[in-house]
């Protein structure tokens, strides 16, 4: 293993990580090659194995490091809990067909498994925490389910921003009423 600097480290990661989200966004999973990767950063295919254990722990680190810019400048809780949850939901939209991916991919892959594990947590608590003065305790969890199977079937019909909203306002409303 080679002997770098820690900051040499942290700063190589970052350049292969933001070459990875870019085949990522351009073609998904089927795209992310690290083959292709290596000989685009001028480095041996061995050096990227050396960062990233498989392709899928690349996958993993590239989707994980894009849903955390994606928090960056998210709503105060001060606004209403539809409002934080239409921002979040409108930013996850272009990264739906990586999140199904990692629903395929979970049978195979550990790393996908765990951190699909982590995002299904994340996501629950989030839409706890929007549920949770709204709704009688004994019915968040059903709640959250069901507001979570619709926003994934408006990602899945490929719905635009305005009718998702739309479909979205309307699920939220019935629900806590």
């Amino acid at each position: 293993m080679p002997r770098t600097r820690p900051t040499a480290r942290a700063e190589k990661t970052a350049e292969i990580l933001r070459a990875a989200e870019a085949q990522l966004r351009a073609g998904g999973y089927e795209a992310l090659s690290v083959a292709g990767l290596a000989r685009d950063l001028g480095l041996a295919q061995n050096t990227l194995y050396w960062y990233f254990p498989s392709r899928d722990h690349l996958f993993v680190a590239a989707l994980d490091s894009m849903l955390v810019s994606l928090a960056v400048g998210k709503p105060t809780t001060a606004r209403a809990p539809i409002t934080r949850i239409l921002w979040f939901t409108d930013r996850l939209e272009p990264l739906w067909p990586l999140l199904r991916t990692l629903y395929e991919i979970q049978e195979r892959s550990e790393v996908a498994r765990e951190f699909l594990a982590r995002i299904d947590e994340l996501i629950t608590t989030m839409l706890g925490n929007a549920f949770r003065e709204s709704v009688p305790s004994r019915d968040l969890t059903r709640t959250v389910a069901a507001f979570r199977a619709t926003v994934e079937g408006v990602y899945a019909r490929g719905l635009d921003t305005a009718e998702r909203h739309r479909i979205l306002r309307f699920t939220f409303g019935r629900l806590v009423s």
